[in-house]
Parts: structure tokens; sequence; C-alpha cells
């Protein structure tokens, strides 16, 4: 996989994706505002985030990421002139913030001896302290965003690629846009998406929708994955990175159809435990680990239930719980950023085909009325609520 081995082919690639920046870069510089042209710079970044290995190294992944968040050359030294951040020296760091102490304990908890192995010469103490400026930075610039826990390990996976100080944009950008609804002051526009988890399922496998919904009513087993683009589970930076090229070229929505497709692939695993709540949702949640066994499988497969089972379809399965969902920015495409790079509206754009899902009538009528009941008596949960550990 890749083209490590072959010289030429990795400079045609990177030539390739160093083009694709240059156009994009171009677009966006042309594009000051919410606007959008009729060139479609986000189109050829993501065809080559979906090739195999995606933008393969960090050099690149500093020119690509940028663009993909909506950020010309430009943008990025107007945001550092605007927020006086400054190479070397700790953004905001006279300033406090609401969240920091939570932030701090997170961070000192973070970068065990376990986590990015593939990182060479890690200094682990020195990045907690970068690690907690840009988390601090972040929060201070967007007074609306909330501290959740697993952002620093989005946070982490930004920091490590990029460095400092380009991570501070970056992940700002991550905060108003992809993360914004864990950033509010609770999960309450979060936790519905999952509602739609089974009926996602139950357009490919009715059966194994039926099997997980059976014991396991809320599909919270998942909510790390979503909520951290699968940091949380990944430990290696370069396997975390490869996710991130195509979640970062993507629709809000596009980790549940990731979440799904590592489902349907572990059907066997998965039908092979009883229906038993422990045991199953133990099962189900440890599937996250395994993910990169078969990314490029599961990308790929991702992609293609997202053009038949386009997000405004499955939504209208699970009509009666996904409210919050309709609303929210899960369902947002084109974000603003993504407009600056002439993305045309979702129906445009994506232009799936869609299918008639009354097919699956019956068992797809039997997890959302699971799920229906589920939003109905759905728990609160808050700010406190932690993420299941591995």
């Amino acid at each position: 996989m890749g083209d490590e081995g072959h010289p030429a082919a990795a400079a045609a690639h990177r030539r390739q994706v160093l083009e694709a920046v240059q156009r994009a870069d171009a677009v966006l510089s042309a594009n000051s505002g919410d606007r959008s042209t009729s060139v479609d710079a986000l189109l050829d970044l993501r065809r080559l985030a979906f090739l195999p290995g995606g933008f393969r190294s960090n050099d690149l992944r500093k020119r690509v990421w940028p663009v993909l968040l909506g950020y010309s050359s430009e943008d990025i030294a107007a945001f550092y002139a605007a927020h006086r951040i400054k190479l070397q020296q700790p953004p905001f760091a006279s300033t406090s913030h609401r969240d920091d102490s939570q932030v701090r304990l997170d961070v000192n908890r973070s970068m065990g001896m376990s986590r990015w192995t593939d990182v060479a010469s890690l200094k682990r103490g020195s990045k907690r302290k970068a690690l907690f400026s840009l988390l601090h930075a972040t929060l201070c610039i967007s007074p609306d965003a909330h501290y959740f826990q697993g952002f620093h390990d989005v946070a982490s996976v930004f920091l490590l690629t990029v460095g400092m100080p380009l991570a501070v944009p970056l992940l700002t950008r991550m905060s108003t846009s992809y993360m914004v609804e864990p950033m509010r002051t609770n999960l309450d526009t979060v936790l519905p998406l999952f509602s739609l988890l089974y009926p996602l399922i139950a357009t490919q496998d009715p059966s194994l929708a039926k099997h997980i919904a059976g014991s396991v009513d809320h599909a919270y087993f998942a909510l790390p994955w979503i909520l951290t683009w699968f940091a949380h589970q990944v430990d290696a930076l370069h396997d975390v990175a490869r996710l991130y090229d195509v979640l970062l070229a993507s629709h809000p929505i596009f980790p549940l159809y990731v979440a799904a497709t590592l489902l349907l692939k572990n059907r066997a695993t998965i039908l092979a435990v009883e229906p038993d709540f422990a045991d199953l949702h133990s099962t189900l949640q440890s599937l996250g680990h395994g993910i990169m066994d078969d990314v490029e499988g599961v990308l790929e497969a991702a992609n293609d239930l997202f053009h038949n089972i386009p997000p405004r379809d499955i939504v209208e399965t699970a009509a009666a719980s996904t409210a919050a969902v309709r609303q929210s920015t899960y369902m947002s495409y084109p974000l603003p950023h993504q407009r600056r790079l002439g993305v045309a509206d979702d129906a445009a754009t994506h232009g799936a085909r869609r299918l008639d899902l009354m097919q699956y009538g019956l068992v797809c009528g039997v997890v959302v009325g699971v799920v229906a009941v589920a939003a109905a008596i759905l728990p609160s949960f808050r700010r406190q609520h932690h993420l299941q550990s591995s």
C-alpha cells in the first residue's frame, strides 16, 4: 500500500497533492467571504485523500490540512496577527479560561507510553505543555466553545502532525465547524445522532442491526469514535492522521458512516456474541481499536454507503427522534469554509442516488422504534460524561 518503495510514483503523488493545494489556496484567496465559485477545489483533494495512505506524510499534511479547513496562506498570517500569536510564545498565557482545570487534568493524563509510539523522540513532558497551550488558546479564541473530554485527543493529533503555532488556527476551526456540537454546554445535540446508526446499518444488514439493537438500546459505544474521530482508540499518530485526511475533506456526518461500516465489516464477530448487553456492548466498544486493520477498505466502503444512503435519506427513516440532528452541524454541508473552497450545496455535490428505503421496512421499522423509545427516555448526558476508556 502506498508508493514508499517506488520513488517516481511517490514523487508524482506529492506533485499531485501540492498542485491541488496550490489551486485550493488560490480559490480561498479569491473568496474572502462565505462565497463559493464554480470551481470546486475540494473535489481533487478529497479524491487524493481516499487514495491508499491519504496524504501520507506530515510534511504534506502541513500543506493540505490548512486548506481543507479553509485557510489560505494569507488567512494563516492574518489569524496569527489578529490573535497576536508568535513563535516560541504560549498564546494567551496571561488569560484564564473557565475550562482550564479540566483541560489540565486531561492533558496530564494524556500521551501515555502506549500512545503515539510511532512519533520519534517524543518528549512527552514538553508536548503536554504545548498541548495545554493549544487547547487553552483554542478555547480563548472561541468563547462559545466548551471543552469536552476527548477533545484533547483531537488536539494531540493536530499538535503532533502540524506543530505549533499552526495547530492553533486549525483546532480553532474544528471547534467552530466539525466539533461545534460536542463543544456546546452539553451533549444534547450530539446524542440524537446515534439514533441513526442502527437504521443506517439496517439498510445493508437488517439481521445485524436487529441483533445489536435487541440488546444494546443506545449506540453510545460509538460515542468516542465520533467525538474524537477515532483518536481515542488508535494509538499510532500516522494511523489517526490517515483517518483525518479523509474526515477533514468530508461531510460532517461522515464519521457516522465510518462507524457503521466498521460494524458491518465485523458482522461475524458481532453475531457470534450472545444477545447480552454487557458482552455485546464490550465487544462493540472494542471494535474501534481495530479500525486500522482494514482502514482503506473501511473508508472506501463508508464512501460507497454515504453515496448510496445519503444523510437526508437516513434521517427520514428515523424522523421521530432526529429533529435535533436535522438542525445540527452534522447536517450542514457544505460548511462555511467548504463554501469558500467552491463546494456546492449538499444535493448538488453529493447527488447520491436515492434508494427506496421502504424495502427495508419491517426490520428498519423495528430498529427505528427502538431508538425512538430510547430517545424518549434519553438520560441527560452532561459535560461530566467520560469517554469509555480503552
